[in-house]
Order: C-alpha cells, then sequence, then structure tokens
C-alpha cells in the first residue's frame, strides 16, 4: 500500500519538474525571442541613421562646393532659405574692386592737376 503512494508523489514531483521545466524553457526562448528582434531594430535604426548622415554629408559638401564655383567670377549669389534670403559675394572680388576704384580714383586726380 506504501508503494502506490510513493510512486504516485514522485510521479507528481516529476509532473511538477517536468511543468517547471517547460515554463523555464518558454521563458527562455520567449527572452530570446525578444531579444533577436530588439536587437534586429537597434542596428537597423542605426544603419537607417548612417544612411541618413550620409546623405545630409554629401549634400552640404554638393552646396558648400557650388557656392564656391559660382563665387569664383565675382558675381553676386543670392542665398534663400525658408522665407530668409541675402546675396553673397566673395571678398577677394570686393577687394580687387575697391583697390582698382581708388587706383581709378588717383589717376583721374592725378589728371586733374
Amino acid at each position: 500500500m506504501e508503494e502506490p503512494v510513493i510512486k504516485e508523489t514522485l510521479v507528481k514531483k516529476m509532473n511538477k519538474t517536468r511543468i517547471f521545466k517547460k515554463i523555464l524553457l518558454f521563458v527562455f526562448l520567449v527572452w530570446l525571442i525578444f531579444s533577436v528582434f530588439y536587437i534586429s531594430f537597434n542596428e537597423f535604426n542605426k544603419t537607417r541613421m548612417r544612411f541618413y548622415a550620409g546623405g545630409y554629408r554629401d549634400g552640404y559638401v554638393a552646396a558648400v562646393k557650388d557656392l564656391i564655383d559660382q563665387a569664383k567670377d565675382c558675381s553676386v549669389i543670392p542665398v534663400k532659405y525658408l522665407d530668409k534670403q541675402i546675396q553673397i559675394i566673395n571678398y577677394s572680388c570686393v577687394k580687387n574692386q575697391n583697390s582698382m576704384s581708388a587706383k581709378q580714383t588717383e589717376k583721374t586726380e592725378n589728371k586733374k592737376r
């Protein structure tokens, strides 16, 4: 009579152990799947931000290069951002024009004398 009770108790303990192992395995699998998705999502966002940053940098470099190329011929360059607008010119061109104007003024004054 004692043997079936012991056997029953052992079977119950084994069932509890199996259930505990199954629950532990389930929790581990859920944690693993969550971790894989989280890491994948994080890496995807990093890659996307690097892509956007590269595009931003390339656009900035292209804009500055275009401004420099336009400024070489001493013309006025209109620059507009949203509702603000300015006109820029190469400083060396202004400096050269001022020195040329000063020389012409001196020549004219010398001729008048």
